[in-house]
């Protein structure tokens, strides 16, 4: 089994006065990590809990097609949280501070499990990638999504939108956060954005998925 330091992903919210600050060390991907991951079945399964969701099920699922569409990894519904590749459930903070230790201003969060050393691809270097990266194998991937931290009901639609496509894009294989503030996988987000995927992400999670 290959373990890592690194073993969540988190958004953090931001406001005009406060930057909030990361509780456990974040690795950045493109710079600084030496392995990525990917799924290496035909078919990635998920699950969404509908407790406390901001978003319906056909909302987020339509956000799992972005990362679908953009990997080549079909995806399918299944009916136990055991058995699928990604889950996706709403918690609150006092479940997320006591499970997780995250502190003020996390909204989301995705643990890394089922990473094995299989090696499946190798990254280069481009434009903002300035190592050489291996894919390894993973079968699962825990997304939980906050909806009572920092005034998180004000947040609406289209902003929740950006925060779980934010936490799927690291499920579909992104291990850290890129350095760019206005990139959907920088680690921060602040009130009113709306972030989607762009032609650099695009190209990097097709990279990833270059072994299928």
């Amino acid at each position: 089994m290959f373990f890592s330091l690194l073993i969540f992903s988190f958004i953090l919210r931001t406001n005009f006065s406060t930057k909030a600050y990361i509780v456990y060390p974040v690795v950045n991907w493109y710079q600084d990590s030496d392995y990525a991951y990917a799924f290496t079945d035909s078919k990635v399964h998920y699950l969404i809990s509908t407790s406390n969701t901001q978003l319906t099920e056909t909302e987020i699922v339509s956000i799992l097609d972005e990362w679908s569409n953009e990997s080549g990894v079909p995806i399918a519904k299944d009916t136990i949280f055991t058995d699928v590749e990604i889950s996706i459930k709403w918690i609150s903070y006092a479940e997320a501070n006591s499970t997780f230790g995250v502190g003020t201003g996390v909204l989301g969060l995705t643990h890394f499990s089922g990473i094995t050393n299989t090696v499946l691809d190798t990254l280069y270097e481009d434009d903002r990638c300035i190592n050489q990266q291996e894919v390894l194998k993973t079968d699962k991937m825990d997304i939980y999504i906050i909806y009572d931290n920092t005034s998180s009901d004000l947040i609406d639609t289209d902003e929740w939108k950006t925060i779980i496509r934010h936490e799927i894009g690291h499920a579909f294989g992104y291990k850290g956060h890129i350095q760019y503030s206005d990139d959907l996988m920088y680690a921060y987000w602040s009130d009113g954005e709306i972030i989607n995927i762009i032609d650099y992400d695009s190209e990097h999670i097709n990279n990833i998925y270059s072994f299928r």
